[in-house]
């Protein structure tokens, strides 16, 4: 839960310039040397946080930040606002062609199976934008690290459940439950 600021820059610098997969061999490689030749330098100092961000780094920089904080503005709109804004076209789009069509059977269909992604982007957007789309941080740190483990694990964790209630299968397996549970 805590990261060292050599760490953290060096990671930050490589998510925003070359990917994450990319060259994350190297960034562990550096990350042991550092630990192995320098281990006074190590623990010098460090954030407590999950991982490496830009808001906890923010938090204990020593210089002006106003120019880091911009450039995290920038990423941060490039990388949510412009990727919602694509959603929301889209779903413009679908829900024109639904409207379309005949049956409403169809539509009710359609729209089961266009809500449940709807609601992990906006789960996920939402949460992402409101941590990285403020250039002050209101939050205390441990409310910081619970609005970044939402968008980062708890998503990712409720996504299966979330495209799966469309499933027939998996209604059936929740009505089961349900009758179990209420009759104990």
């Amino acid at each position: 839960m805590r990261q060292p600021v050599a760490t953290c820059t060096t990671m930050l610098f490589h998510d925003d310039s070359m990917g994450r997969p990319v060259n994350e061999v190297v960034v562990m490689a550096f990350d042991r040397y550092t630990a192995r030749c320098h281990p006074l330098r190590y623990r010098s100092h460090v954030i407590a946080h999950f991982f490496c961000d830009v808001p906890p780094m923010m938090t204990i920089a020593c210089a002006n930040t106003y120019m880091v904080k911009m450039y995290q503005l920038v990423v941060s709109i490039v990388a949510t606002v412009f990727p919602t804004i694509l959603i929301i076209c889209s779903y413009i789009k679908i829900l024109n062609s639904i409207f379309l069509l005949r049956s409403a059977e169809s539509r009710h269909k359609a729209f089961v199976t266009c809500g449940s992604h709807l609601v992990s982007v906006i789960i996920f957007f939402g949460a992402a934008m409101f941590v990285h789309l403020r250039l002050d941080n209101p939050f205390s740190p441990y409310e910081d690290r619970m609005l970044a483990l939402s968008y980062c694990v708890i998503i990712q964790t409720i996504n299966p459940l979330i495209y799966s209630l469309k499933n027939k299968e998996m209604k059936n397996a929740i009505r089961k439950l349900n009758l179990r549970m209420t009759l104990h």
